[in-house]
């Protein structure tokens, strides 16, 4: 990567400033009252996936546009199909409820981070500690309530298959234990020269198709070490590390199920000094064929959200900036096809991201979507586009890092 010389308009000591403001917008972006991320994980059974049923009278909510007289937006909110959520609110409360029917049971008072999703696997949920200390991994187990503590992590991530659990310990350790944290511990040693990722709200440290799981080499605070950090896919089975590439910033990652291969959202390495036009690369993990995305607005995208991709890895969804970075904030979500790069804009899901930041969440079916900013956003049927003002639960203020659950789990409270 080639740093820009002195006469570029942007000069270094701009960038430094744009990739650290970057860096804790990342850490904030789901703090108390702000921005959610979500992560989809498991398959629900009976999701209605027709149209949109039962309007309730209409409700304004901030940050969201109204439709123009096409209609092709409402001002009533979607009825929602029957999926069930886990989530944490702005106090750290767990919480399990049904989207349909906004029931829902409150489990135990985390210490999480909110800058990090909770984990699904094998019918648990684990999250880390606020502090990211080193320090017990909690266990949730979904159908029963009990909440128990794992081995000292700063980090944790299950497989793309959700078998196994893994536990960042360090840059340079990993744990690895069963999906619904039984078994012996078994530690993985990170190859020589490559890192494992202990702060998951700033970059990834995921896994991919095949057991594989992404290092770097080198996470510092610098933008110019971004410019020559390299990203990889470390096997534990062989302690091979593939290279993905270098200068790009890894933003998220999905195994379509049953695949043999993973997809990454990443930013551009070469447009990494112009924030106005950065652009997505969507790279396939079997190839490492890379397809870019482009903002047909042409003013970059959003790049402190975690890009979700639809359950059947053919879509992502991005947030294209209306104006020029620090004009005021606004946005219109964008889903991008991940074979070709085509951007289709729905402009009624238009946002005020002023953090910079957003969250979404594709719904079973690979038809709906949730997103928004600032803790509301629309509902989005992707066949037609039509977009309805949404807000999750009226009495769940600051919500944030959440996951689709099984249909079959039973809602269960917490116990001893």
């Amino acid at each position: 990567m080639i740093i820009a010389p002195d006469h570029d308009v942007r000069t270094a000591t701009d960038v430094e400033a744009l990739f650290a403001e970057a860096r804790r917008r990342r850490r904030r972006r789901r703090a108390a009252g702000a921005v959610a991320a979500l992560a989809v994980a498991g398959v629900v059974a009976g999701v209605t996936i027709g149209g949109w049923h039962h309007p309730a009278p209409p409700v304004r909510h901030a940050g969201v546009r109204a439709a123009g007289p096409a209609g092709t937006a409402a001002s009533q909110p979607a009825a929602l199909p029957a999926v069930r959520v886990a989530w944490l609110d702005s106090s750290g409360q767990l919480n399990i409820g049904d989207l349909a029917t906004k029931a829902s049971h409150a489990g135990p008072v985390t210490n999480s981070s909110l800058s990090q999703p909770l984990v699904p696997a094998a019918g648990h949920l684990y999250w880390s500690d606020a502090s990211g200390r080193l320090a017990p991994i909690h266990d949730y187990d979904i159908a029963t309530g009990r909440t128990m503590d794992l081995a000292r992590g700063r980090a944790v991530f299950a497989s793309a298959d959700g078998r196994h659990l893994y536990i960042v310990v360090g840059a340079s350790t990993v744990i690895e234990l069963r999906g619904d944290g039984s078994g012996r511990p078994t530690a993985l040693h990170v190859p020589a020269g490559w890192q494992a990722s202990t702060d998951l709200a700033v970059q990834p440290a995921g896994p991919v198709a095949g057991g594989g799981i992404l290092v770097y080499s080198r996470l510092g605070p610098s933008y110019r070490q971004s410019f020559t950090t390299k990203d990889g896919i470390w096997d534990p089975a062989t302690g091979r590390v593939r290279l993905i590439g270098t200068g790009q910033m890894i933003m998220s990652y999905y195994t379509p199920p049953g695949a043999h291969y993973s997809l990454l959202t990443a930013i551009a390495s070469r447009t990494w000094k112009r924030p106005d036009t950065q652009a997505v690369e969507i790279i396939n993990t079997s190839t490492l064929n890379a397809v870019m995305v482009r903002s047909p607005l042409g003013h970059g995208f959003v790049t402190s959200g975690i890009p979700a991709f639809s359950p059947d890895g053919r879509q992502v969804v991005l947030f294209a900036r209306r104006e020029e970075l620090g004009s005021g904030g606004k946005s219109v979500l964008a889903i991008a096809t991940t074979k070709t790069g085509a951007v289709r804009l729905v402009r009624a899901a238009s946002l005020d991201t002023t953090e910079d930041a957003y969250w979404s969440i594709w719904l079973p079916g690979a038809r709906r979507l949730l997103a928004g900013a600032e803790a509301a956003g629309p509902a989005v049927d992707t066949r037609g586009d039509a977009v309805r003002p949404f807000s999750f639960f009226s009495g769940a203020s600051g919500f944030s890092a959440a996951v689709v659950l099984p249909g079959r789990v039973r809602l269960a409270r917490a116990g001893p």
